[in-house]
C-alpha cells in the first residue's frame, strides 16, 4: 500500500512539471456492458485509495497495479494497446456508472504515460494476432459435422436442422443473429423471422426436364437500430443450389412443409410436379394464419420434447449450441456469429464491393467507415483479450475440468471435506448441538471457498506457464496435426445420401426435402451413461 501511493505522489511531481499536452484526443466509442461492468468491479477491487477521485495521477496508478497484475494472451503482460483501449472505455463506464466525466485532457495524459512511462517501466510491448474470422468453407464443415458426424442427440430433431439453417443464413448475407432469432436485446418481445416475412416464387422452366427451381425472397425488419422504423428493412433472394446440403432454401422448404404454411400445397411431390410458366415467376402463397409463426422456434420447457408453435427460439440459445458445434467439429477458434459476419464482409471486400453496400446488407448503420473496417474488415487484432482458452475450446469444460484436478489432488481441502462430512453427520445425529455445529459448518464452508479461490489461481498461473512455453516452439505442435485429427465417422447415413448424394438428377431437391422431413418427425434417441447425459441442453433451446 504505501508503495503505491508513494508511486502516485512520484507520479503527481512527474505531471507538474509537464506543459505541453503531448498527445490529441481520440473519438470514443460506446462500450458494451459487459465492458462497463469488468471496468467497475475493477476499478472497485483497486485499494490504492478508497472511493478514490479519479484525476490523473490515480488513474495512472490504477493503470500500473492493472498492468503489473493481468496477464496477456499471447505476451505474458498486456500490450500497449490494450491498455491504451482499456483507458478509453474507462472514461466511458465512469461517465455512465458514477455520472462524471473525466477530462478528455485527463485521459489523454494518461494515455500518453501507458506509451512512454508505462511502457518503459514494466517491458510492455504490442502484439497482434489473426482475427477469428469465419468463411463459406468452414461453414461447409460446419453443416457436414452437425447433419452426419455429430453424435449429440437433441430432444427434437428439427432443433439440428434450425441450427444449420441460420448458419447459412448468416453466411449468405451476414445478418446478425437477432434478425433471425428472439435478439437478448428485446426480450420483451417474441420478435423473430416468420413466415409473413418470406415470399416463394416459382421460377420460369430451364427444360422439359430440368427440376423446378425457387426463388426465396426473405425480408429482415427486426435489425439492430431499424426496428419498428417504417421502409427500414432489407430484402435478400435465395436461390436453390446445386448440394442440398448447403442450399438454405431446401432447408427452408423443408420447415415450410413441416408446419404446414403453404396455402395450396401439403406435400413437397405436389409443389414439384406443378406445371410451370415459361416467361413469368408464379408466387406461391402462405397461409394467413401462419405469417406471425416463427421460423425458429424452442421448445415449450426445460424438459419437454415438443416443439412451441409460438415462441421464438433466443439468440443465446442458438450461439451456445453452434459453439458447441463449432468446437466439436474440429475449430481450435474461438466461435461467435460475429466471426461469421467477418469472413463474409472480408469476402465482399475481396470482391470489389463498395463499402457502403457491404455495410447496408450486414445492417451497419454507423457513420465511420474507419471504425466498420476495424471491426469488419481487419484480419489482425491488436487488442489483448487477456484469455489464453480461445484456443483450447470448449473453454468452460476445460477450466471446470482443471479445478476439479486441483481440488481432488489438494489434501487442504480433503480434509475440509472430510471435516464437513463428520460436521453434518452430527447434525443429523445430535440435534442438542445444532447451534454449535451450524456455525463449525459455516467456518468449513467459508474455508474451503477460500482454498478453492486461492487453488484456482495458483492453478491457472502453472497453466498460463506451459501456454507461454507452448508458444515458444510451435512447429513442434504442428508438424503431426494433420494425422492426429481422427475423421468423426458417420452417424446419420441416411442425411449424407440425401444431402451430399454422388449423382445429382432433376429429384435431387425434391428427396433432400422429403429427407429432411422425414428425420425431422422422428423422435430423438437419448443416450445416457452412468454418470451424466450424453446430449446437453443450452438455455431453453435445444
Amino acid at each position: 500500500m504505501n508503495n503505491l501511493l508513494a508511486y502516485r505522489e512520484t507520479r503527481k511531481l512527474a505531471n507538474s512539471q509537464k506543459v505541453e499536452m503531448p498527445f490529441q484526443g481520440r473519438p470514443l466509442t460506446t462500450p458494451t456492458k459487459v465492458l462497463y461492468t469488468g471496468l467497475r468491479k475493477l476499478w472497485e477491487r483497486q485499494d490504492i485509495i478508497p472511493n478514490a477521485f479519479p484525476d490523473l495521477e490515480t488513474i495512472e496508478t490504477f493503470l500500473m497495479w492493472h498492468a503489473s497484475n493481468a496477464k496477456g494472451r499471447l505476451n505474458e503482460k498486456l500490450s500497449i494497446k490494450t491498455l491504451l483501449y482499456k483507458v478509453g472505455r474507462f472514461g466511458c463506464m465512469y461517465d455512465a456508472v458514477y455520472h462524471y466525466k473525466i477530462p478528455d485532457t485527463v485521459l489523454d495524459l494518461a494515455r500518453y504515460y501507458v506509451s512512454t512511462d508505462l511502457a518503459k517501466e514494466l517491458g510492455l510491448e504490442d502484439a497482434e494476432y489473426d482475427k477469428e474470422c469465419t468463411d463459406w468453407i468452414d461453414i461447409e464443415i460446419m453443416i457436414l459435422y452437425l447433419t452426419v458426424q455429430d453424435e449429440h442427440e437433441y430432444r427434437c430433431n428439427r432443433y439440428r436442422m434450425q441450427l444449420g439453417c441460420i448458419f447459412m443464413l448468416i453466411a449468405d448475407d451476414g445478418e446478425r443473429i437477432g434478425a433471425i432469432t428472439r435478439s437478448d436485446s428485446y426480450r420483451e418481445g417474441n420478435i423473430a423471422l416468420c413466415y409473413g416475412d418470406l415470399n416463394l416464387f416459382l421460377l420460369p422452366a430451364q427444360g422439359s426436364s430440368s427440376s423446378p427451381r425457387f426463388r426465396l425472397e426473405i425480408k429482415f425488419d427486426n435489425r439492430k437500430n431499424e426496428r419498428g422504423k417504417k421502409n427500414k428493412y432489407i430484402e435478400q433472394s435465395y436461390l436453390l443450389r446445386d448440394v442440398p446440403g448447403t442450399c438454405v432454401v431446401s432447408w427452408i422448404l423443408a420447415l415450410v412443409f413441416m408446419d404446414d404454411a403453404l396455402e395450396h400445397y401439403s406435400t413437397p411431390s405436389q409443389i414439384f410436379e406443378r406445371e410451370t410458366s415459361n416467361t413469368m415467376e408464379i408466387p406461391i402463397t402462405f397461409k394467413q394464419s401462419k405469417m406471425h409463426t416463427p421460423l425458429f422456434r424452442r421448445m415449450e420447457g426445460p424438459n419437454n420434447r415438443k416443439l412451441s408453435s409460438t415462441l421464438a427460439i433466443s439468440s443465446i440459445s442458438v450461439t451456445a449450441d453452434a459453439q458447441r458445434v463449432v468446437a466439436a467439429a474440429g475449430s481450435r477458434q474461438h466461435f461467435t456469429f460475429y466471426c461469421i459476419r467477418c469472413g463474409m464482409s472480408n469476402a465482399l471486400h475481396d470482391n470489389k464491393i463498395d463499402n457502403s453496400r457491404i455495410k447496408q446488407l450486414m445492417g451497419y448503420s454507423g457513420p465511420s467507415d474507419k471504425i466498420f473496417q476495424k471491426y469488419y474488415q481487419s484480419r489482425k487484432v491488436n487488442i489483448d483479450t487477456g484469455n489464453i482458452y480461445r484456443m483450447q475450446q470448449p473453454r468452460s469444460e476445460r477450466t471446470e475440468t482443471l479445478n476439479m484436478q486441483y481440488y481432488d489432488q489438494d489434501k487442504d481441502i480433503q480434509d475440509l471435506l472430510a471435516s464437513r462430512k463428520r460436521l453434518k453427520r452430527e447434525l443429523r445425529d445430535l440435534p442438542s448441538q445444532k447451534e454449535s455445529t451450524r456455525a463449525k459448518l459455516a467456518i468449513i464452508r467459508r474455508s474451503i471457498e477460500r482454498r478453492k479461490t486461492y487453488i484456482r489461481k495458483h492453478g491457472l498461473r502453472k497453466v498460463r506457464e506451459n501456454h507461454f512455453e507452448n508458444l515458444l516452439k510451435p512447429s513442434q505442435s504442428s508438424e503431426n496435426s494433420e494425422s492426429e485429427v481422427p475423421i468423426p465417422p458417420v452417424v446419420r447415413p441416411e442425411l449424407s445420401n440425401i444431402l451430399y448424394p454422388k449423382v445429382f438428377d432433376s429429384k435431387t431437391t425434391l428427396l433432400a426435402i422429403e429427407g429432411l422431413i422425414a428425420y425431422c418427425t422422428t423422435t430423438s434417441t437419448l443416450h445416457h451413461n452412468s454418470q451424466k447425459m450424453e446430449w446437453i441442453t443450452c438455455g431453453k433451446g435445444a
